[in-house]
């Protein structure tokens, strides 16, 4: 398994309605990446031109869809128009998801502590006010739940809210945007 490196890396981020404040600090960030090869910007309904607003920026293929078709459909446009790309992974983010300046770098860091495992596996940075999963130690999904309320999770609470020594947590799904990094 190659590891994260130089180019290796497609950013899917799909914008709607006015988020052009939130919209360019991330293009901006994460065009200054050198592990990222090409940002595939979906337009999902946006309220401006996007095209004129993102000239300033390298590395962007944009595609604009008629109209808002929400965000699964707006990430799967992306994802398959990634797939076209020459970078190893996809990593999601949504439009105001701005990541830290060594997000991938991180990633790179788990990801190379991970492949002695031999599994398939996806790697989601989440935020640290996420407290919910920390205090879980991950995300398990229980049969029989709601709106992941089980009676175990509640007596789980007792174990220590420590993560481990990597800082990892296991966690049975993930948000399909907000950093989520896949390897293709």
């Amino acid at each position: 398994m190659q590891l994260i490196s130089t180019s290796s890396v497609d950013v899917v981020i799909v914008t709607y309605g006015n988020r052009w404040k939130f919209l360019e600090q991330v293009l901006d960030r994460v065009t200054k990446m050198n592990e990222v090869n090409k940002v595939i910007l979906i337009d999902n309904g946006t309220s401006y031109t996007l095209g004129d607003r993102i000239k300033k920026f390298e590395k962007i293929k944009l595609h604009s869809l008629e109209r808002n078709e929400g965000s699964a459909k707006g990430f799967y446009q992306g994802i398959e128009l990634a797939l076209q790309e020459d970078g190893q992974y996809i990593w999601l983010l949504d439009d105001d998801n701005l990541p830290n300046k060594n997000a991938l770098f991180n990633l790179m860091i788990v990801q190379n502590h991970l492949k002695s495992e031999g599994k398939m596996f996806v790697l989601s940075s989440f935020r640290n006010d996420r407290k919910e999963l920390i205090e879980n130690k991950g995300q398990k999904f229980y049969k029989n739940s709601f709106f992941e309320f089980h009676i175990k999770k509640k007596l789980m609470k007792t174990m220590s809210n420590q993560l481990n020594e990597n800082n990892l947590l296991k966690c049975e799904a993930v948000p399909y945007g907000g950093y989520s990094l896949i390897r293709i």
